[in-house]
């Protein structure tokens, strides 16, 4: 994976705000391992990416943490799947234990209740305090029920129960508040039936899409305070991507044009946008809901509406969104046919902040020149298709007129 700064792949524009108005970031792999990674998630912030890699030996996996200034980090954990709002904290497993990572302190499992075979963590609350996931224990016949629970410092893990007649659950995700815990409950024959839990509810179940001979919804993710939950339900057609709401109940998010089948994997903090993906002839590709074009293929969208030249690659999932909406981060098939992460940022907010740092300084000189170096297009200011001296001119020009 090249380092530098910042790496972009982007299409030539007529200016540094359109050349910079969304990139498309390969992540690359752990050294020492298959050359396949997945991103899980992302900061609200939009900086900080988590996800898994393999590594020796052969099908072992390690999480690992990304950030445009220091590329990507293996954890002291098998997976990485939650990451709080500024990426400073991060929660995962280690081979039989939930994991929670700090920058202070590194990785520490979580203790299991008495019983407890082994646990996982699945997502963690904006200020990296409460941690969701699920906890197993051995039954009679040696199978693995998992137990959904929720963990602070305070009271360690608590198990939040199940449905009626069910004797399984998993947390998959928590509010960004930390007040609001969302996952499914089954009985592990036909019915399965997603979940809103908080203290004061205790666990609640959704309901389904109507038409299924066999009942079954999970919820996988939540808007900041719990209010809009969205998932994958069971239809007469198949699995549906849904969005649900207290007034509104579950509705249908219907999928990508051509496809037949579909999930919702993520939510921006006010819920008005949906990432996740679709399936069809062509396979598994990933999606983007809003509620004005319902959902369509992201990269179609970004190819089409954001001039991303994404030749050779193939977006399988959408896995994790910003809390605004402008970072999405997931899987793809890459040129060389290998599976790798990936994180797309829609929109830098200002021009010239090259790095997306939030502000103007001298890296910002540096990350240009980076991108200059490799003959990057991200670097054609001024959109004549070619890299010269008057592009260092437009920049100048861009930095000198600052940010709003």
């Amino acid at each position: 994976m090249t380092k530098c700064i910042t790496c972009v792949i982007v299409a030539s524009a007529t200016s540094i705000a359109a050349a910079q108005s969304a990139r498309f970031v390969p992540l690359g792999d752990l050294a020492g391992g298959a050359t396949e990674s997945f991103a899980t998630s992302v900061s609200q912030d939009g900086r900080t990416v988590v996800g898994v890699g393999h590594v020796e030996p052969f099908f072992s996996t390690a999480g690992f943490r990304w950030t445009a200034d220091e590329g990507m980090t293996r954890l002291d954990m098998a997976q990485a799947h939650g990451v709080d709002a500024l990426g400073g904290s991060i929660s995962g497993g280690s081979l039989s234990a939930p994991v929670l990572w700090t920058q202070s302190g590194g990785a520490s499992p979580l203790t299991l209740p008495g019983g407890a075979a082994l646990g996982l963590s699945t997502d963690m609350s904006a200020d990296g305090t409460r941690i969701v996931g699920y906890v197993a224990y051995p039954d009679i016949v040696s199978t693995l029920h998992p137990r959904a629970f929720v963990w602070d410092e305070t009271i360690g893990i608590r198990e939040l129960g199940e449905l009626v007649g069910d004797f399984r659950t998993i947390a998959w995700g928590i509010s960004a508040d930390g007040q609001v815990v969302v996952g499914h409950s089954d009985d592990e024959r036909c019915s399965q039936q997603a979940f809103r839990w908080t203290s004061r509810t205790g666990m609640q179940g959704l309901g389904w899409l109507p038409g299924a001979d066999c009942q079954s919804s999970q919820a996988f993710a939540t808007d900041a305070d719990g209010s809009v939950i969205v998932g994958v339900s069971r239809t007469a057609s198949g699995h549906e991507a849904f969005r649900w709401t207290e007034a509104g109940g579950m509705r249908s998010l219907g999928t990508s044009p051509g496809d037949n089948r579909s999930q919702a994997l993520a939510t921006t903090d006010d819920g008005d946008v949906v990432v996740g993906s679709s399936f069809g002839p062509g396979g598994e590709r990933a999606s983007i809901w809003t509620q004005a074009d319902g959902m369509r293929s992201l990269q179609d969208v970004l190819e089409s509406e954001h001039g991303l030249m994404l030749d050779g690659w193939t977006l399988l999932r959408a896995n994790d969104v910003s809390a605004d909406g402008g970072t999405i981060v997931g899987d793809a098939r890459n040129p060389a046919g290998q599976l790798e992460a990936w994180v797309v940022t829609l929109g830098v907010g200002c021009a010239a902040d090259c790095n997306g740092d939030g502000s103007l300084d001298f890296t910002d000189f540096l990350c240009f020149q980076n991108l200059f170096a490799d003959g990057d297009a991200g670097a054609d200011c001024d959109g004549d298709g070619r890299l010269t001296v008057f592009d260092f001119l437009c920049f100048q020009n861009a930095f000198q007129a600052g940010c709003d």
